[in-house]
């Protein structure tokens, strides 16, 4: 349980309805807001030299006059499935948008702009209830913003109707959303992963998916998240669910019951003692049917740390593609990962450990359980009996995920006239 997490997310969103970061109609606390969710020392001196470091540089096709652009600002993130988004929306709205992309780079001048910009920034963070040294992050991270985000937008959004972003809560994409708002351009923006309403058992960043939704339209990927951002309070009609735009794959990939182990997915790391809770319904679980298990790591996490919590059970702690981590396993362990969707997308059995941390998003019947035995349980009964296993997964699948007509549905949600360029076909 993070308190403190919890703690900085309340005064975020009272930062953002106090209004001291008001200007122009922009909202300047709502473009840092995932800025300041990391704490320590580390965390603020990797803020503090992004601030006074990073400018942004930006790749558009400038001689394109198409009255829709797609803004995008996680290329460098290297994340094929984020590019993916990015890249399929472009070819749906083929010859009707313009791709602008904004990465952080390097810049000799931005500390004098971040510094010049500071004392002019100072009372717009009077609202954010921090300390001394996280107020002044706050003010260098706004006055980054406003240095080298706010040019950029001004000039990109001359002349545009529609403004599609990859996920309205990243600083320059929030930022531009917001403009675009305020000029009566209509905005859209993205989910990338599984969203659900955090709390203080469970708090991060990842609560600014909801809390600093900004678009008109979000392109979701099924009823479970318009459930989630309805309990926020952010009426459903503004949500249009068009499936979970995902790269395509040659075919599923589903357990079997000869695989000698299971699997148990990671958090990640803000997630540590509930994967220490996974791994203690592990043992138990694999003790039970005679099994080992293996462990997916998140992308951040390492296996040292966790290698003196396992027992001889455990065959291994890897980094794994999901595909090559569902063809070891016979079924898998989990919490709160988005991969939790990837699989039952795959139609294979996973069973959720709901350890107190769990979102509500996954607390569904027939597929989190309250403890090891309770799981056992049910493993042992979709042994037997793996046809009905088979429809709840399917149900499940389409709860988080309904993708059926796809391109039709976004073609429809982004406001084209026409439908889809022809050639455009579904993703299997």
């Amino acid at each position: 349980m993070d308190t403190n997490s919890y703690d900085r997310h309340l005064r975020i969103q009272e930062f953002k309805r106090a209004g001291t970061a008001l200007v122009d109609g922009i909202n300047f606390a709502n473009v840092v807001a995932t800025l300041l969710y990391d704490s320590g020392v580390k965390g603020w001196l990797k803020r503090v030299a992004h601030a006074l470091l990073m400018g942004a540089r930006v790749t558009s096709d400038s001689s394109a006059t198409a009255r829709h652009i797609v803004l995008y600002s996680a290329r460098g993130k290297l994340r094929a499935d984020y590019d993916y988004i990015v890249d399929r929306l472009m070819s749906i709205m083929a010859g009707k948008a313009r791709l602008v992309e904004v990465r952080d780079s390097f810049s000799l001048l931005q500390p004098f702009r971040t510094l010049a910009g500071l004392m002019p920034a100072w009372p717009l963070v009077r609202g954010y209830k921090g300390t001394v040294m996280e107020r002044l992050l706050c003010a260098l991270l706004v006055s980054r913003a406003r240095s080298a985000l706010l040019p950029i937008a001004a000039r990109e959004l001359k002349g545009v109707e529609t403004l599609v972003t990859f996920c309205d809560a990243h600083p320059i994409e929030n930022l531009a959303t917001q403009m675009a708002n305020s000029k009566g351009v209509f905005t859209i923006t993205n989910q990338h992963g599984q969203y659900r309403v955090l709390d203080h058992t469970n708090m991060s960043a990842d609560a600014e998916a909801y809390a600093n939704f900004q678009s008109d339209r979000m392109l979701a990927w099924g009823g479970a998240t318009v459930r989630e951002f309805e309990k926020a309070g952010i009426a459903t009609s503004r949500l249009s669910v068009t499936g979970w735009i995902r790269l395509p794959r040659t075919a599923k990939v589903r357990a079997t019951a000869a695989q000698p182990c299971f699997g148990v997915m990671f958090n990640g790391e803000n997630g540590r003692e509930s994967n220490a809770n996974l791994l203690r319904a592990a043992d138990k679980i694999a003790e039970s049917l005679g099994l080992e298990y293996v462990v997916r790591l998140h992308p951040w996490s390492r296996a040292a740390d966790y290698a003196g919590m396992v027992s001889a059970r455990c065959v291994g702690l890897f980094h794994l593609s999901l595909e090559q981590y569902l063809c070891r396993v016979r079924f898998s362990l989990g919490h709160m990962s988005g991969a939790v969707v990837e699989v039952l997308d795959h139609g294979a059995p996973v069973y959720l450990l709901d350890d107190g941390c769990l979102a509500s998003v996954f607390r569904l019947e027939g597929l989190s359980w309250p403890d090891a035995d309770a799981i056992l349980n049910v493993v042992e009964q979709d042994l037997n009996d793996p046809q009905a296993m088979i429809v709840r997964i399917e149900g499940l699948a389409r709860w988080f995920n309904d993708a059926e007509r796809q391109v039709d549905r976004l073609a429809s949600a982004l406001g084209l006239k026409d439908a889809a360029p022809s050639g455009i076909r579904e993703v299997e």
